[in-house]
């Protein structure tokens, strides 16, 4: 078991190197890659710390196991602060979300402490004593953070598809990870209430934990590596106790127009990254009231009106001899869809058709 711990922490410490250097590469780094690096930097200390006390290396042990004792404390929040840094262009997000690592400071001198000195010295004793206590709280800590993330994304998944007909299925392997990561502290947890009943493994749950850090390492810097933010106004995760615009005929006539013109003649759907903000900071208005005025006034989503402009523009194509030597994924790209399985979907539920029964027709 100790070869395939060692192999793991190696092969930890290498993956977050590799995974923070990648990320400090980034030009222009936003704050869910800052997140990230900060996430990466602890399971490396973590790895080596790992690697530290199964070679008896003393002083690197001391440097590292800090990290360890706070993975965490911190984990739980980072993750819940990473799933809205992706979805909520805020920059005081950490400034507001602080006080959620107050605990990550204070609890882990606990940790330090035994680490320092002797675990059985007199004024350690109380602290000893209630040691399981501790990290029973610490799991639950961890676990409510995690339960938060999934609560929060499920919510902007909903929220998403009722209010703006788009689909979070992209970013579904977060949920996953969310999901897969309660195991953490399951396993902590019932090998710890398996040792206080008396049975006596060979594996201790520090060691299952650790094989678990490392899938949890591997499948989370693999997708969120070149993950892009998507970012939504914040108004469409309220409650619906929100202002009603009333819009009269002609300032619904205005509205209207401009955006048809920045549609048609500038032809602004053709960028794959338009979103309501882009849209309304043009329309020089507020992404609330673009949004109701496409609800209300068009009967439509913002989602729906810019796939109708990208549809008809792939049909144009499509009818165009001078497009013939060009890929169906090709076509959509230049029409602003970002991905072939987004621009099949989108393009059938307009037409009733598939792209390519549609270019065989015409």
């Amino acid at each position: 078991m100790k070869d395939l711990i060692t192999f793991l922490a190696v092969f930890g410490v290498a993956i977050s190197l590799i995974l923070i250097f990648l990320l400090f590469k980034e030009k222009k780094r936003e704050l869910d890659k800052n997140i990230l690096i900060v996430i990466f930097s602890f399971i490396f200390f973590t790895c080596v710390s790992v690697y530290s006390d199964l070679h008896g290396l003393e002083k690197l042990l001391y440097i590292s196991a800090l990290f360890d004792g706070i993975l965490f404390w911190v984990l739980g929040p980072l993750m819940f602060l990473y799933v809205k840094s992706i979805f909520f262009d805020n920059k005081n997000l950490v400034l507001k979300n602080i006080y959620h690592f107050l605990p990550s400071i204070f609890l882990p001198l606990f940790d330090l402490l035994f680490f320092m000195f002797e675990a059985d010295a007199e004024y350690l004793k109380f602290i000893k004593s209630y040691q399981l206590l501790v990290l029973f709280i610490r799991d639950m800590y961890f676990s409510i953070y995690i339960i938060f993330s999934i609560k929060l994304f499920l919510k902007l998944k909903k929220t998403l598809n009722k209010k703006l007909n788009i689909s979070l299925e992209g970013y579904n392997w977060i949920l996953k990870l969310l999901i897969g990561i309660l195991v953490f502290p399951s396993i902590d947890i019932l090998m710890r209430t398996l040792e206080l009943f008396g049975f006596h493994l060979e594996l201790y749950s520090g060691q299952l934990t650790f094989v678990a850090i490392i899938i949890f390492l591997t499948y989370f810097g693999y997708y969120s590596i070149n993950e892009a933010r998507f970012l939504i106004p914040s108004f469409l995760i309220e409650d619906d106790k929100k202002t009603n615009y009333v819009f009269s005929e002609d300032e619904a006539s205005v509205i209207e127009q401009k955006i048809k013109e920045i549609l048609e003649n500038e032809k602004m759907f053709l960028d794959e990254n338009l979103t309501l903000k882009k849209l309304s900071d043009n329309l020089q208005i507020s992404e609330k009231k673009l949004s109701m005025f496409l609800n209300t006034h068009l009967n439509t989503k913002f989602a729906d009106y810019i796939n109708f402009y990208r549809v008809e523009a792939v049909k144009e194509k499509l009818k165009s001899e001078d497009y013939d030597k060009l890929t169906l994924l090709a076509i959509s790209e230049e029409c602003g869809f970002n991905s072939k399985a987004s621009f099949y979907r989108i393009f059938k539920k307009h037409t009733g058709i598939s792209p390519a029964q549609y270019k065989k027709k015409h």
